[in-house]
């Protein structure tokens, strides 16, 4: 998901039913239709701010009607960037951090990461492989899910070394 992405989305893109966000080619950069399994995480992040928006739009603007501008989560970014002390970091690393880690840490296929970052498929597997890989592409945002909750709850098992473990 890129930021325009999110910025752009309307309520009607969003079915929690089926745990599902579709991102029109309108808003995508490939320009094709993206599809977004909503995890657990992600479908309780969406609902937490419906009762926040009286617009269409997911993320509202200071008027209360029309989506947030360009410059919002930039701005957002930056009072991050300067409460964390993480200096110069942008969305698009956080994009690279998901696909790194989805490889390196989860093990996820590299073609199924291109598929959860809405990258078009090179031009001759897409001419033979049409395959959208959503059933692969849920399990793999699941377990991203997972790991960021572990990070934030802390969900690690501190083991204790012989020495502590006998004192």
């Amino acid at each position: 998901m890129r930021t325009v992405e999110l910025r752009l989305a309307s309520w009607h893109e969003i079915d929690f039913e089926a745990s599902l966000w579709t991102i029109p080619a309108l808003h995508s950069k490939g320009s094709i239709i993206h599809k977004v399994h909503l995890s657990q995480l992600a479908k309780s992040l969406f609902l937490q701010l419906k009762p926040l928006s009286h617009s269409d739009y997911v993320l509202i603007g200071v008027d209360g009607l029309h989506p947030i501008t360009e410059n919002a989560l930039p701005r957002a970014i930056k009072r991050i960037q300067e409460k964390v002390g993480i200096p110069d970091w942008t969305a698009h690393d956080l994009r690279r951090t998901f696909a790194t880690q989805l490889g390196e840490t989860l093990q996820i296929d590299p073609v199924v990461i291109e598929k959860c970052l809405g990258h078009k498929m090179p031009r001759i597997m897409a001419t033979y492989n049409r395959n959208e890989m959503l059933p692969q592409r849920k399990d793999a945002l699941n377990k991203w899910a997972e790991c960021l909750e572990n990070l934030v709850n802390d969900n690690i098992i501190y083991f204790k070394n012989n020495k502590q473990a006998n004192a």
